[in-house]
């Protein structure tokens, strides 16, 4: 344990003036109180403390100290008495620290020995140093009392004191000195960090905590209903057997022993079927409404409420909706009538006949036989009336029906007593096979009356086979009757009818007929006002119109059972060569795209319209140009005039029509009717608030200035052309060459089409004729249209560059004449590639090149004449060696093999036989290997001193040999006899032939 020694060197004015202080090189002294040592500004201690304040009496007091008993020793001092300049008369002296190291919050305990002029008792104070063992801010940890001169004071350290070795612990008091006090280490204690993931969970919801706290072991306290009701795991799991808020206790103990103990309140709520509606609880009645901000919330009959996000409680009525929307923690109690809508990461309790979807899917969900719902605490204003006395509600009988799908039904109701005037009466429809869970709410009345009847709409997708039952439900007070039913629903015919195809023109007819499936009688057919019959009874009426625009057709009957059928069908489009726009048609003038919506659209001359998945109308003026994708349309109607552009798509299946103008240029049609008008397609935009922009439609090519390399043929050449006006999507731009005299007749193509403005590159042909009046010209396939380029231009005369050579296939070493027959040329270039000798040449004949190495060798000769032209001819030589490389990629033979039809290489060893035909292979045959030709193909084979080769007479062989070699059935190959032959193994496959 280290020591410090307690110096005093104070002024005779500062000691005088403060003698509670005790001065040091740590400026220790007494607090505000005057009952401990004071900390007067660490090393200067010339500041003067109030040692006056705080009305402490108990610390004997010089009473010739100025009078400084305003809080910050301001107020005015009395000088009248000269102030007391003596020293301290007694000291302190800190011994025996126990424990001389502890955790945050722990007890320890000082012996403190009291020196000089001491009260007795004597009043001291303990402090506690910074972690560097500074006194300059100390750390009041509480008093104590020493008797006698000497004696213990036991304090606490603080639960938030920092981990340190570098503490010191000392006693003080009113008018005493300090010492430097004892060391103190204090080890590093729990830190709490926790997170519990499911606010709301069930009885059925196993629950967790994300621990993220500093420590060595865990001991919780989880409640005593919950199983396990205790854990020693770092990040339990555990389940509650009974509803409520549910408190969390976590103590954490370090390695050094420290321990804490933190409670969590309201960890987690558990839902069960008893539940309680507390006082801030916001309550709910309107349609479409969203939740607030509050922690719980209430939703009346009628309400339909969707949300999602942050931490809620929802209590869900009879009549009412919730749709949960993601996100968040939240709890949703159901009550029986009640819906509830959305994701599956949520709390549920349910009571039996609440709508719940998707109830499979909720692992954790509760359905409860009876909700018991606590409303002592429930806001008076809220869905139901807490204390309302109860009420039993009966239905009347369904009656024998038939109860037709989409009918009527009226029902008699009857309650035990008048419920509350906020009541509503709702009829509850349940699925198919009589479950309440998945019903509706088909009907509901405001009343409180006793008695009364409810109409009801029963819904359209009623199944025949189905056994549905109906129940009544009061929502103030809430009470659930028996249901009543099953309701007799009848198998009916299904109604359904078609008509002619195509698109008809106004006042075209088309006919309908009747292809109901069942028995059914009483037809009825409704075709619009402007339809012509607009109404009929027949089987299979003929009807036109006198208006063009999709018509809707409403076919109804009865069955045979009695019940309505009905088929509605939308799928009549009317057009007309005459098309009145609508006010709210929509102009397009440049480029654009148009997605799902309705709504006209026009088209203007020089605009370009994509249409993706819009069943809209849409005109087109000439010049204006409409693309459509491929398959994306279902309905679409476009009118296109002369010179307007339909681009639609390759395959299609939507029912779009096109009405096209003489003149429209239409492209891919496949799926689309196509309907004409020979005399044009005519727009009323008389109601249109704007016009489209003047725009001239007229096909056009514009070429511009010809940029040409040279005037040798294979120069390159570029033509830049705009188009402007209608060009239909087909249409394809391509630069053309005249012949020599300038005419277009047959004109020659030169390079890739283009589909639009833009820069043709390409080059003028090799075999172009010399000559001087040749021009170029970008012409259009649809319409056929071009565009000439300004002014003609010179091809001139091309030299030939030509040469034989005295063989194709030599050895290595063997010379190889070339003779020039190039004809128009005055210089001449030869180039002999992979070690030719010459490497080059600059004359008309070279005369011999011969080639040291095998392989396969290039030979180019480039002619040029007197006006800048060249041409360049190329060919090669194949050299082979008496001593060939075998290739790394050889297959290796050692027995018998055999193959054919690909592409190979083959190393045929000592005592390996192989054979094959047909194919490419290259062959290599050791001193008593054997290769044997078995048909065509194209072979080069190696014959070593006595390896053997077998030939036939297909294909294309040749054959290098070593005199030495046994040879048959070669008299068709090319043969090389070499006085040996032998193969260079350097890049051979390893292992390879021995």
């Amino acid at each position: 344990m280290s020591r410090r020694l307690a110096l005093v060197v104070c002024s005779t004015f500062v000691c005088a003036l403060t003698p509670a202080l005790g001065c040091g090189d740590d400026g220790g002294g007494g607090s505000a109180d005057g009952t401990v040592l004071q900390d007067t500004g660490g090393s200067d201690a010339t500041a003067p403390t109030d040692t006056g304040g705080g009305g402490d009496t108990t610390a004997p007091t010089d009473a010739t100290v100025a009078d400084t008993a305003s809080p910050d020793g301001t107020g005015p001092v009395d000088t009248s008495t000269p102030p007391d300049t003596s020293p301290p008369t007694w000291s302190i002296t800190t011994s025996a620290l126990t424990p001389t190291s502890a955790c945050p919050g722990a007890e320890i305990t000082l012996t403190a020995t009291l020196v000089g002029d001491y009260p007795d008792p004597a009043t001291v104070r303990v402090e506690l140093s910074s972690p560097g063992g500074s006194f300059g801010s100390p750390r009041d940890l509480g008093t104590g009392t020493i008797t006698g001169g000497s004696g213990e004071v036991t304090v606490t350290l603080p639960g938030d004191v920092t981990a340190s070795t570098g503490y010191a612990v000392r006693v003080g008091g009113v008018g005493a000195l300090g010492d430097d006090g004892e060391d103190l280490v204090v080890f590093a204690g729990p830190e709490f960090d926790l997170f519990f993931p499911k606010s709301y969970g069930t009885v059925r919801t196993t629950y967790t905590v994300s621990n993220d706290s500093t420590g060595d072991s865990w001991l919780w306290d989880l409640g005593p209903d919950a199983t396990p009701s205790s854990s020693d795991d770092a990040e339990p799991t555990w389940t509650y057997a009974t509803s409520g808020s549910k408190d969390v206790t976590l103590t954490i103990t370090t390695a050094d022993g420290c321990s804490a103990t933190q409670t969590f309140p309201a960890a987690n709520t558990v839902l069960g079927c008893d539940s309680a509606i507390g006082a801030g609880a916001s309550v709910h009645r309107e349609v479409d409404g969203s939740l607030d901000t509050g922690a719980e919330h209430w939703l009346c009959a009628g309400s339909s409420v969707e949300d999602g996000g942050g931490r809620r409680l929802v209590h869900v009525e009879p009549g009412a909706t919730f749709d949960y929307r993601g996100g968040g923690t939240y709890g949703v109690v159901v009550r029986a009538g009640g819906a509830y809508r959305g994701s599956e990461r949520v709390a549920l309790v349910y009571e039996t006949g609440a709508d719940v979807r998707p109830d499979a899917t909720i692992a954790d969900a509760v359905e409860c036989d009876t909700l018991t719902v606590d409303l002592s605490a429930a806001p008076a204003n809220g869905c139901v009336t807490a204390g309302a006395p109860a009420v039993t509600a009966t239905l009347g009988p369904v009656g024998a029906g038939p109860h037709c799908p989409g009918g009527e039904l009226e029902l008699a109701f009857v309650a035990s007593a008048a419920p509350q005037t906020a009541n509503r009466y709702l009829v509850q429809l349940s699925d198919d096979a009589g479950d309440f869970a998945g019903g509706e709410i088909v009907a509901q009345l405001a009343s409180a009356a006793v008695s009364g009847t409810i109409a009801v709409d029963l819904p359209d997708a009623l199944e025949a086979d189905g056994t549905y039952y109906v129940r009544l439900i009061t929502t103030d007070p809430v009470s659930v009757s028996e249901p009543v039913g099953p309701l007799a629903v009848p198998a009916l015919a299904t109604a359904d009818f078609s008509r002619s195809a195509g698109a008809p023109f106004v006042d075209e007819a088309v006919t309908f007929t009747d292809t109901t499936t069942g028995a059914h009688s009483a037809v009825h057919w409704d075709f619009g006002a402007d339809a012509t019959p607009a109404t009929s009874t027949a089987a299979s009426p003929s009807v036109t119109w006198s208006t063009p625009g999709v018509k809707t057709i409403t076919f109804t009957a009865t069955d045979a059972s009695g019940c309505p059928i009905s088929r509605t069908k939308s799928n009549v489009t009317v057009i007309g060569c005459t098309a009145q726009l609508p006010a709210t048609t929509t102009l397009v003038t440049g480029q654009d795209n148009a997605f799902n919506g309705a709504g006209d659209t026009l088209v203007c001359g020089g605009a370009d319209l994509t249409v993706f998945n819009a069943a809209r109308t849409y005109y087109v003026m000439p010049g204006g140009k409409v693309r459509m994708v491929t398959g994306n349309l279902s309905g679409a109607t476009f009118y296109v005039q002369g010179g307007g552009v339909f681009d639609g798509p390759s395959v299609n299946g939507g029912g779009d029509v096109v009405v096209a103008g003489a003149g429209a240029l239409l492209t891919y049609l496949g799926g689309v009717q196509v309907r004409s008008c020979p005399d044009g397609v005519t727009f009323d935009t008389s109601l249109l608030s704007a016009q489209c922009p003047a725009y001239d439609p007229t096909p056009s090519v514009t070429a511009g200035a010809v940029t040409l390399a040279s005037s040798c043929p294979g120069a390159a050449v570029e033509v830049p052309f705009t188009a402007h006006g209608a060009f239909a999507g087909d249409n394809r731009f391509t630069l053309q060459l005249s012949d020599a005299s300038g005419s277009f007749a047959s004109p020659t193509t030169l390079g890739d089409p283009l589909s639009a403005s833009g820069t043709f590159s390409a080059t003028i042909p090799q075999g172009t004729p010399p000559g001087t009046g040749y021009r170029l010209r970008v012409h259009a396939t649809r319409p056929a249209v071009d565009g000439e380029a300004a002014g003609t231009f010179e091809v001139a005369a091309r030299p030939t560059a030509a040469f034989t050579m005295s063989a194709a296939t030599v050895l290595e070493g063997t010379a190889v004449t070339m003779t020039n027959a190039s004809t128009g040329a005055t210089s001449y270039a030869w180039t002999f590639g992979g070690g030719g000798e010459p490497a080059t040449y600059a004359d008309a004949d070279p005369g011999s090149v011969t080639w040291a190495e095998e392989g396969a060798k290039s030979v180019s000769l480039t002619v040029g004449n007197a006006g800048g032209c060249f041409h360049t001819v190329t060919k090669q030589v194949t050299v082979l060696s008496c001593h060939p490389k075998v290739p790394g990629n050889a297959q290796v033979v050692t027995g018998t093999g055999s193959g054919g039809g690909g592409g190979v290489n083959v190393w045929v060893c000592d005592g390996g036989s192989y054979s094959a035909g047909g194919g490419s292979y290259s062959i290599f045959v050791e001193p008593g290997g054997t290769y044997t030709r078995t048909g065509g193909g194209s072979y080069t084979v190696y014959v070593a001193d006595g390896g053997t080769y077998a030939g036939t007479s297909g294909g294309s062989t040749v054959l290098v040999r070593s005199a030495a070699s046994n040879v048959s059935g070669a008299s068709s190959h090319v043969v090389f006899t070499c006085p040996s032959v032998s193969f260079d193994r350097t890049n051979a496959p390893s292992p390879g032939c021995q």
